[in-house]
């Protein structure tokens, strides 16, 4: 902290947009997949509250270090182009026995990536990156495909239809019907 503190640094914590957008079905390649589940895991849930508590201590810290001249730029991170994120995923299959089967074909698109947005390229994302800490940004800086989209919609648009923008072509509405007797 004291060389931070003489040099009036700058402290970057890489965030993501997960933080706010509670997309179904991620989990299982967001997390452990060597363990087959009997459905979608919770590793969307984990990822997202990891990177919640990131930006909370990341934007505290901004509040804590500004008065010694410290910059803390908290960085929301929408989809970016990576190394083929999904290329050795093995297929998505779930137990017969699963509450999820009427939906396997959502959580297995989600999890090999066909539903994913678009990505923004890695060269772009970090020109971007680079271009606003050399201009002394500071506080969130929503970078990458979808994140200023994001940061508009969970600010002004209301849950419920949030929630509804989320679920969208992502088996909920099937589950819904088949959890109330009827067929998918």
């Amino acid at each position: 902290m004291p060389l931070l503190l003489e040099a009036k640094g700058t402290v970057v914590n890489i965030s993501s947009v997960g933080t706010l957008v509670h997309t179904p079905w991620i989990g299982y390649y967001c997390f452990c997949k060597a363990v087959k589940p009997t459905g979608p895991s919770i590793g969307a849930c984990i990822y997202a509250a990891s990177k919640a508590a990131l930006s909370l201590a990341s934007e505290t810290l901004r509040l804590e270090l500004t008065p010694f001249g410290v910059h803390v730029v908290t960085v929301m991170v929408g989809s970016v182009g990576n190394t083929n994120f999904h290329a050795n995923s093995p297929e998505y299959r779930l137990p017969p026995s699963s509450i999820y089967q009427p939906i396997e074909r959502f959580i297995a698109d989600t999890d090999s990536g066909k539903l994913q947005p678009p990505d923004t390229e890695l060269d772009a994302f970090a020109a971007d990156l680079v271009r606003d800490i050399l201009k002394g940004r500071k506080g969130q800086v929503w970078l990458g495909n979808l994140a200023r989209m994001t940061k508009w919609v969970s600010t002004w648009v209301p849950w419920g239809m949030f929630d509804g923008m989320v679920a969208k072509g992502r088996g909920i509405d099937v589950l819904m019907k088949t959890a109330q007797g009827g067929k998918a």
